[in-house]
């Protein structure tokens, strides 16, 4: 059994996980122990931060950071999350620490309990069993009256206590164990005032010697046969040995048993095993028999000659501690590459090696898979057609790719160790200002510490050849990702562009100057055409006036016989030159649309919805128009009223051969527009697309009246606001216009 020393000694030489982080749950830094708890490297930690290890369902995880912000340290259990999405118990201490730069840093330290928590249930399950034997093997039997006074004490008190019973005898407990430790006797007070059974009561005692000790009681109430309350009796017992040996191997197995890393114990005289931890057992394969039947020699690529030679240095001093690497032997035959650290620590008599050994198996593949990367980076970056310069925090350079040689004019031994200073190096902007070197793209990433995006700079070769460059500066960090220690830049030749854009502006000069005078010519006979327009349509309007004068007087004077089939004929002659009327009236208010300059103002659209349809509603007073609340719009607001004005008398007419026509004017907030429903005669969708084009109807004129003009103006109004409008009806169940003003 190891004591104190030899446990704090293994302690030092265990590998928990260790993270430094800084406010907003940042990683800096991870140790190998915590890399392989959680399942990352340490970059990936660094990129995904404590939030991707914490159980966010973990209630216990509040209270240890509110603690931890109050008192700058906090410790205890919480759930955390591998990279594989399982769950672990871990034990966390965290301390709250001032960085080198002054802002905050907390160091953590986390250790994997899920073997601890299955050793408690056991311990725990022993316990009970040490109860029951406790409950016949006591080393002292007391009893007490109702006023809580010894009556009676049995002698083993003297051994424990140093203190003979009769100093007990007459006395209330209070008085006799006043130098009670750890507050228990305000517990034991609490129990026995509500005569409470009690077990395994315990409490540290200092005895007649300052020595402090542990007692564990059991008490049982007694009562008369009247019910009334008379005392208690108990045993107590000696427990000073149990919690010192339970401490001892409490620290000794929370030393060992939660590190992942294999913990082996070896007799320096007889070269076997005397302990391991639960990791080696499990990794090796051996059973704990098996393996304290062997030794190093017998799993380690090294014979007991060696072994021998190496524990006798660390014994004598000559070594504080070894590392070394090799491979152990499973009990399957398979290998296990390792990293050992080895220690002599004092142990009663004599001395017990500690060896500490870590599965390197995944540093071996990511060595190697970083030394495939960098193969990888170096082709791939000399392939790159753009440049690529490393400098160091100086500014010196220190590498560069072909691509960079081959723009810049120079080789990497001609440019390296060069930096802004050198006369080589100056740069100067698009407007011919020269860029000074506190202005540099490089500079400015690693001062600000941001990436510096398309940098257009002009650049003088050795040969006198002026390039155009574009640079992106990107600051490089050292591996803990928190110190800047240079910045790579990337140049690209854009002087073919640059000389392109050049032109290209010289050519959209020329080009503007002459769409704009285009525009004016297309703008004065745009203007020549609406008042061709509008000249046809009014002198159109004459004649089928005339017509339909004419047409009425020979109706009233017509007495000869048949005069009802001229009649009829004259009222068809009269109704297609009102139809004509409409039908010009219509492209009139169409072309007005196209000419009227839109007057954008803040628009009340519910109560100008209201003031349609009360305008509109004395013509159809069967139907309930109903216009719910609306949110305010901007637009031109006699064309807006137009708008509605279309749109609802259009929503009234197909709904007039229903017998309760409805008509609502609302606003659906998911699609942010307004519309108007019915629940008239609808139309089939396959037309919808036709709906907005002049003179195009979804129901014959013979249905219903009407020159097909409305929802065109509509259209045409929406258009002009940058809006949109689309319907949505089916036949026989009515139909719905959405719009939106842009």
């Amino acid at each position: 059994m190891l004591g104190k020393d030899e446990a704090i000694e293994l302690y030092r030489n265990s590998l928990d996980g260790m993270l430094l982080t800084r406010p907003g749950g940042i990683i800096l830094a991870a140790n190998p122990a915590a890399c392989r708890m959680f399942g990352y490297t340490e970059e990936e930690l660094v990129a995904v931060g404590a939030a991707a290890i914490l159980d966010a369902a973990d209630p216990r995880h509040a209270a240890l950071l509110a603690k931890r912000e109050a008192t700058g340290y906090s410790a205890g259990e919480l759930r955390l999350l591998r990279k594989d999405g399982t769950g672990f118990e871990a034990h966390i201490s965290s301390r709250v620490f001032p960085g080198a730069d002054g802002t905050q840093r907390t160091s953590m330290i986390v250790r994997d309990v899920t073997e601890q928590k299955r050793n408690e249930e056991s311990l725990r399950e022993s316990e009970a069993r040490f109860r029951s034997f406790a409950e016949i093997s006591s080393d002292w039997y007391w009893e007490s009256d109702e006023h809580d006074r010894f009556a009676f004490m049995s002698s083993g008190v003297d051994r424990f206590s140093g203190y003979t019973s009769d100093r007990y005898r007459g006395k209330p407990l209070r008085e006799v164990q006043k130098y009670w430790a750890h507050g228990r006797g305000e517990a034991y007070n609490a129990l026995v005032k509500t005569h409470q059974p009690f077990d395994d009561f315990e409490y540290a005692y200092t005895d007649s010697k300052g020595t402090v000790r542990w007692a564990s009681l059991r008490g049982r109430p007694v009562f008369d046969a009247a019910g009334r309350f008379r005392g208690y009796r108990g045993t107590g017992i000696d427990i000073t040995a149990r919690k010192q040996a339970e401490e001892s191997m409490r620290r000794f197995r929370a030393a060992i048993d939660v590190s992942p890393d294999l913990v082996l114990l070896i007799d320096p005289v007889s070269l076997l095993y005397v302990d391991a931890n639960e990791a080696a057992i499990r990794t090796l394969g051996y059973s704990r028999d098996e393996l304290l039947a062997m030794g190093p020699a017998d799993i380690f690529s090294v014979s007991r000659e060696e072994v021998a030679s190496v524990y006798r240095r660390l014994i004598k001093g000559d070594l504080s501690v070894t590392t070394t690497t090799g491979v152990y032997c499973r009990k399957d035959g398979s290998l296990l590459p390792i990293e050992a650290n080895r220690r002599a620590v004092p142990s009663g008599d004599g001395h017990v090696i500690v060896s500490v050994a870590r599965d390197i198996s995944q540093r071996l593949l990511d060595e190697k898979a970083l030394r495939e990367s960098e193969s990888r980076y170096r082709t791939m970056v000399g392939a790159l057609a753009e440049g690529i310069i490393v400098r160091d925090i100086t500014g010196a350079i220190i590498d560069c790719n072909a691509s960079a040689e081959r723009i810049i004019g120079k080789t990497l031994a001609q440019m390296k160790g060069g930096n802004y200073a050198d006369p080589d190096w100056e740069v100067t902007r698009e407007d011919g200002s020269l860029v000074t070197n506190g202005e540099r793209p490089s500079w400015l990433a690693m001062r600000s510490g941001q990436l510096q995006s398309n940098v257009v700079l002009r650049h003088r070769k050795p040969d006198g050849t002026v390039l155009w460059l574009s640079l992106n500066a990107q600051p490089l960090f050292d591996a803990s990702g928190g110190t800047i220690i240079g910045a790579v830049t990337t140049l690209t030749d854009v002087t073919v562009r640059k000389r392109a854009e050049e032109e290209i502006l010289r050519i959209n000069e020329d080009l503007e100057a002459r769409v704009k005078a285009r525009t004016a010519e297309l703008e004065v006979a745009n203007r020549d055409l609406q008042s061709f327009s509008y000249s046809v349509s009014h002198d159109l309007r004459a004649p089928i006036r005339a017509i339909g004068s004419h047409a009425r007087l020979l109706m009233l004077g017509e007495p000869e016989p048949h005069s009802e089939e001229r009649l009829r004929r004259f009222r068809a002659i009269e109704r297609n030159a009102g139809l004509m009327s409409n039908l010009v009236d219509a492209l009139l208010n169409l072309s007005r649309v196209n000419r009227k300059a839109i007057q954008r103002a803040p628009v009340d659209m519910a109560a100008l919805a209201r003031a349609v349809a009360a305008d509109l509603q004395p013509e159809f007073p069967a139907a309930k128009v109903t216009v719910e609340d609306l949110p305010p719009g901007e637009g031109d607001p006699a064309l807006v009223r137009q708008v509605f004005a279309n749109l609802i008398s259009n929503a009234l007419k197909f709904s007039s051969r229903i017998a309760a026509p409805e008509i609502t004017v609302g606003w659906d907030p998911a699609a942010r527009c307004w519309y108007v429903r019915d629940n008239g005669a609808g139309f089939d969708m396959q037309f919808a697309r036709k709906l907005f084009g002049a003179f195009e109807r979804a129901h014959g004129a013979d249905e219903f009246e009407g020159t097909g003009i409305g929802l065109a103006i509509v259209h045409r109004i929406i258009e002009r606001h940058g809006g949109t409008i689309r319907a949505e009806g089916a036949e026989g169940r009515g139909a719905t216009f959405y719009f939106t003003l842009g």
